[in-house]
């Protein structure tokens, strides 16, 4: 319990009040006085009694929907129960939201009054600033009496959870380029397939095949299947390295973290909807993270990729950590067609070219590394910039390895916060 510096003014002024009454004999100064002391008295009882009453609140906290894009907006409702026999005349809640989670009204501070046996909803909206795992985790009540005199301080963990995935850009690489990149045409069997009639004689051009298979059958008693001669699905394996400093470089909501992220979902969304299996990791941490076949279902699989990175968080492994993504789920390097690894300048300038060399030897000959230029350059310097990519794509070239800069901006702009 403390008490507002209200609550000591109005206790020193009835003291006072009360001396000058006995020492003036004046009965009206000794009447107000006592009044005074009365009403302290009373919002003190009534300060305990609210006290007592917070172990019996019910209190939970809820979002909308626990899947939304970065940028949109959520709707936050606290509900709390009084279950016991006493009210709260004042309360105050502050919820407190993760760094990225920006309410609409700047806090979601709220006064409130408690009655016994009844609840309360508060129900706030609030923007989402950044992709990845965002957990809401402090709430702070405040219960003091009426006039404010005292109060006291309760922190409850409460912990609700938002997954917010990035934005998704259109990417402009036309099909021939990407089957020339990631190798989506292989040899093998194919989805649909074909039936082998070379050998057969007995039909001319343009006959229905359903009437050629079925005079082959009636002739030879052979019922004819489709082989499988043409071409198959790739198998892609996209890596994604986020670093914690990377939340730091450019500015919200355009940070080097955010472009990084934005670009790695547009690329997954743009190769699946273009034939290929994409397996893809994610570090969060020490160790990464990986998802299978994310073109299958590949909603639920965004989900499973990027709730595995807290927001503002990031790989604190270099990048060669991903020479272990295959195994992780029993494969080899060989068994990918290519292998995507999205990065950029500032990253691969701290790491060095050791932990990249580890990288061009396991994945001998399938590695595109994707470098996002956006905002680095001005970071590193321009003619920096410049000196280190002809050095990287030489060393990538030596490895067998493709480097290439995306073109698109990857940016919004900031008057949606507006």
């Amino acid at each position: 319990m403390k008490a507002t510096f209200t609550s000591v003014v109005h206790l020193s002024i009835s003291i006072m009040m009360l001396f000058y009454a006995f020492l003036s004999r004046n009965a009206f100064s000794l009447v107000l006085s006592l009044a005074m002391i009365l009403i302290y008295y009373n919002e003190y009882k009534s300060f305990e009694d609210a006290d007592r009453s917070i172990g019996k609140l019910k209190i939970t906290r809820t979002i909308n929907r626990t899947v939304c894009s970065e940028l949109e907006y959520i709707e936050v409702t606290i509900n709390i129960v009084n279950q016991g026999s006493r009210a709260i005349p004042r309360m105050m809640i502050v919820d407190v939201p993760p760094k990225y989670i920006k309410p609409e009204n700047g806090k979601a501070k709220f006064d409130v009054t408690v009655l016994q046996g009844s609840s309360i909803e508060i129900t706030y909206r609030a923007r989402v600033l950044a992709p990845g795992t965002h957990d809401f985790n402090e709430l702070v009540l405040t219960v003091s009496d009426a006039l404010n005199y005292f109060y006291s301080e309760y922190r409850f963990n409460i912990r609700t959870t938002v997954v917010a995935l990035p934005l998704s850009i259109p990417i402009k690489i036309d099909i021939e380029s990407l089957q020339r990149l990631l190798s989506i045409r292989t040899k093998g069997k194919a989805i649909g397939g074909a039936y082998n009639i070379a050998n057969i004689r007995d039909y001319t051009p343009g006959d229905d095949i359903r009437r050629i298979i079925w005079k082959v059958y009636a002739r030879t008693g052979r019922l004819m299947v489709r082989e499988d001669y043409g071409e198959a699905k790739a198998r892609t394996l996209i890596l994604i390295d986020i670093k914690k400093y990377m939340w730091n470089i450019g500015e919200e909501p355009n940070t080097l973290a955010h472009i990084q992220l934005r670009y790695a979902r547009s690329l997954i969304e743009y190769i699946a909807r273009n034939g290929a299996t994409i397996d893809a990791s994610i570090c969060s941490g020490i160790i990464p993270k990986v998802v299978e076949s994310v073109n299958t279902a590949l909603v639920e699989s965004l989900y499973r990729i990027f709730s595995v990175l807290d927001s503002g968080g990031g790989c604190e492994s270099t990048i060669e950590v991903y020479t272990q993504v295959p195994g992780y789920l029993g494969r080899v390097a060989s068994d990918y067609d290519a292998v995507v690894l999205i990065t950029n300048l500032i990253t691969l300038a701290l790491e060095g070219s050791i932990a990249l060399e580890e990288l061009l030897k396991v994945f001998n000959g399938k590695l595109v590394i994707v470098v996002l230029e956006d905002g680095t350059r001005e970071f590193i310097g321009v003619d920096k910039a410049e000196l280190f990519v002809r050095s990287l794509i030489e060393v990538a070239e030596r490895g067998g390895a493709r480097i290439e800069l995306p073109s698109e901006s990857f940016r919004v702009d900031l008057r949606w916060l507006k």
